[in-house]
């Protein structure tokens, strides 16, 4: 019952035993009452909301690896594996029908190993990708006939949504590599990257208010001197360069002191002198700046700190442990434990979801640059204008000085046409070919040495209509003319216009010698 009950109760009791007047008790109740609303009304405004909870639905449906027979692609070239396919359809079309009305999103993954592959249908080579490719269209065009049949007898209501499919090729996840005359194209190993898959999930989802999630949120940022094999971060620390703001966003949580020059000398009176812990609580006027920043994207909150100590920061101490405001234990761990020292900028520690839990590969600074660089300029304005001319500083130097592309880096500018730049006056100076490229379509240029202005190597978005300049390593090659044209069909090399070079893909062997990839070589060939 409401104490308001239990308060009248009392108020009786008081009236039968004491010589209390009538409007007197009234007086009481309504001080009470007045009292009891504006304890509720706090504890109404203490439940703010941090956003939506979205329950989603979905399921991952592969075909068996041997329904596509090699070098095979279209639906009517399956034979016995059709009879697979379309189990995989009906059993696609029942989760539909069980969710009629919602928006079923149908997304083909397809995969094909390293070997390389010939298309047995038009008896020519293929290059990498391009099988998965094919087989991708067909797939996309079969089961959206499928599905027209299926909303057209009334079986179901909505017809889902079925994107151009994907392939691992272009997703990066192969796993296994293919050396011709070295590899068997045989191993079944090879079979794990043959795959066709649909991963099926319902986009209008149930969503429901999130309140008050992250008040009384707990982050401890610790530093503990004996050693735990659990904890890599622990131990072998005694210094006063190890000083933190933490951030929640935007937000100062506040100062976690973990210095502890001089402790060794402690231990004998108290084992625990060297340890240093931080605990910082997360408020509702914390959340209320948090959740009115029109920044804010309403899914993630970022954690992160700023070393307030001198250049030669101690950032490799930080040991994090997160508890939710009900005391269940979130997250604990060391956060980024082998980072070098003297990192001042702001260092992600996390990205955390609405309610202060970690996303899972987040830790360890596994997030995007772009989030990396929104959180930098926000925090400290004063740094917002270091930044800004930092880069624009580094994109003179992009389009007057360029870069220089080191061999087999991750560098993913290539003298190969593309969606998000043209490439103009390619010519060959000395040792490198150079390109100009002109942005089509803003992306992030890496990997790229110090564009911030800290001595790392990190990314820098280009705009539309920006240009820069680009040298890679070119080297001469004498190779025979039969297996330049080979490594041309198998996409392992690309042919650069007006210009006898050939932009490298991918890492070859030649007669005994291994050839980077991000390099440019001129052949001489052979007959």
């Amino acid at each position: 019952m409401e104490p308001f009950f239990y308060f009248g109760i009392f108020i009786n009791m008081i009236k039968q035993n004491w010589n209390i007047d009538s409007e007197e008790v009234k007086r009481i109740l309504m001080m009470h009452e007045n009292a009891t609303k504006n304890l509720y009304l706090i504890n109404e405004q203490q439940k703010v909301k941090v956003g939506e909870k979205t329950t989603t639905t979905g399921k991952e449906i592969a075909l068996d690896k041997k329904s596509y027979p090699a070098g095979l692609y279209s639906i009517g070239k399956l034979g016995e594996g059709k009879k697979d396919l379309d189990l995989k359809l009906q059993e696609i079309a029942q989760f539909a029908k069980e969710n009629n009305g919602t928006q079923l999103n149908i997304q083909i993954e397809v995969g094909e190993s390293k070997v390389t592959n010939f298309d047995n249908e038009l008896k020519k080579p293929l290059g990498q990708g391009e099988l998965a490719r094919l087989r991708g269209e067909k797939l996309q065009q079969y089961l959206t006939s499928y599905f027209q049949g299926l909303v057209k007898s009334g079986y179901l209501e909505t017809m889902p949504n079925i994107p151009q499919a994907q392939t691992n090729v272009e997703l990066g996840t192969q796993k296994y590599e293919y050396v011709k005359g070295k590899d068997n194209p045989k191993d079944v190993k090879y079979l794990e990257d043959q795959y066709v898959k649909f991963k099926i999930t319902l986009s209008a989802t149930k969503t429901e208010d999130v309140y008050g999630c992250l008040v009384n949120l707990t982050i401890d940022v610790s530093y503990y001197d004996k050693k735990d094999e659990q904890f890599p971060c622990r131990g072998g620390h005694e210094c006063d360069n190890a000083k933190f703001e933490v951030f929640l966003d935007s937000v100062s949580l506040g100062i976690a002191n973990l210095n502890n020059e001089g402790c060794e000398r402690q231990i004998s009176k108290n084992p625990n002198a060297c340890d240093r812990t931080a605990k910082l609580i997360v408020t509702n006027e914390m959340i209320q700046k948090i959740i009115s920043n029109p920044k804010w994207n309403q899914k993630t909150l970022i954690l992160s700190t700023r070393c307030l100590s001198s250049a030669n920061c101690h950032t490799s101490i930080q040991e994090v442990r997160i508890v939710n405001g009900e005391g269940t234990e979130v997250y604990h761990g060391c956060v980024n434990p082998q980072s070098a020292r003297g990192n001042t900028a702001q260092k992600i520690l996390a990205v955390l979801d609405k309610c202060g839990k970690p996303i899972e590969g987040s830790i360890d600074d596994n997030v995007s640059e772009e989030e990396a660089q929104a959180l930098s300029d926000e925090v400290k304005s004063q740094d917002t204008a270091k930044v800004e001319e930092q880069k624009r500083k580094f994109k003179e130097t992009l389009n007057t000085e360029g870069v220089y592309v080191r061999p087999g880096s991750s560098f993913n500018a290539t003298l190969a046409p593309s969606n998000f730049y043209e490439i103009s006056n390619i010519t060959l100076n000395g040792e490198y070919v150079t390109g100009i490229f002109t942005v089509k379509k803003d992306f992030f240029l890496g990997n790229v040495k110090n564009p911030l202005g800290d001595g790392k190597n990190g990314r820098v978005q280009m705009k539309k209509g920006e240009t820069f300049k680009v040298s890679f390593q070119s080297i001469p090659l004498n190779i025979r003319e039969g297996k330049l044209n080979k490594l041309v069909s198998d996409g392992t090399i690309y042919k650069i216009p007006n210009l006898n070079g050939y932009f490298v893909y991918r890492p070859f062997e030649y007669d005994g010698t291994n050839y980077y990839d991000k390099i440019v070589i001129l052949p001489t060939t052979e007959q």
